[in-house]
């Protein structure tokens, strides 16, 4: 396990992401022929799949852009003073997700992340939003995508029904072995 630092969270209607700094981790630019290594390294609390505007707008009776506003305010407010601790856990999966059509499919490695404090912020949220509920995803840091542009904007897994449908383990492949190698 990897105890990696915690960046400036990113905020923003729909995401809110701890940037995480792997430049202590050797990792190999590629993996087999077909995987790079991500540029930036974050973790999700909140992404796009989660339609928090929309649960915002439900919640506050508002509408979209008030709802934008609001759940800016509240993920600022909610994530204040929390010092989060992100561990790489070294367990790897291959997760594949096909978007709108068949044809848009995104394939990453990913690395399953413990993430202390994490529980303070959801708390936080709702206590800031009365009925907005968010369901963390399963933490993971997407290490490498596949050599292709709709890969490299990310695998957006939501929750854990999604993880499971989508991902495989591949902790056992040599891949993998020699990323445990790196992360511990």
């Amino acid at each position: 396990m990897a105890h990696v630092p915690v960046l400036e969270p990113e905020i923003s209607p729909n995401f809110v992401g701890l940037p995480l700094d792997l430049s202590g981790l050797a990792l190999p630019p590629h993996l087999g022929f077909s995987y790079t290594k991500k540029p930036e390294f974050h973790l999700t609390l909140i992404g796009n799949g989660h339609h928090f505007v929309e649960s915002v707008a439900s919640c506050t009776r508002s509408d979209r852009d008030r709802a934008k506003d609001v759940s800016t305010h509240a993920c600022r407010t909610a994530i204040q003073g929390i010092s989060f601790q992100v561990s790489i856990e070294p367990q790897f999966f291959r997760v594949e997700k096909a978007y709108q059509n068949p044809d848009h499919r995104r394939i990453s490695i990913v690395a399953l992340c413990k993430v202390d404090m994490s529980q303070d912020f959801y708390r936080l949220l709702q206590t800031t939003i009365p009925g907005v509920v968010v369901e963390p995803p399963p933490f993971h840091v997407t290490l490498y995508t596949h050599d292709d542009e709709m890969s490299r904007k990310g695998i957006g897994i939501t929750n854990s029904a999604e993880f499971e449908r989508n991902a495989v383990n591949i902790t056992m492949s040599p891949f993998a072995k020699m990323l445990s190698t790196i992360i511990r």
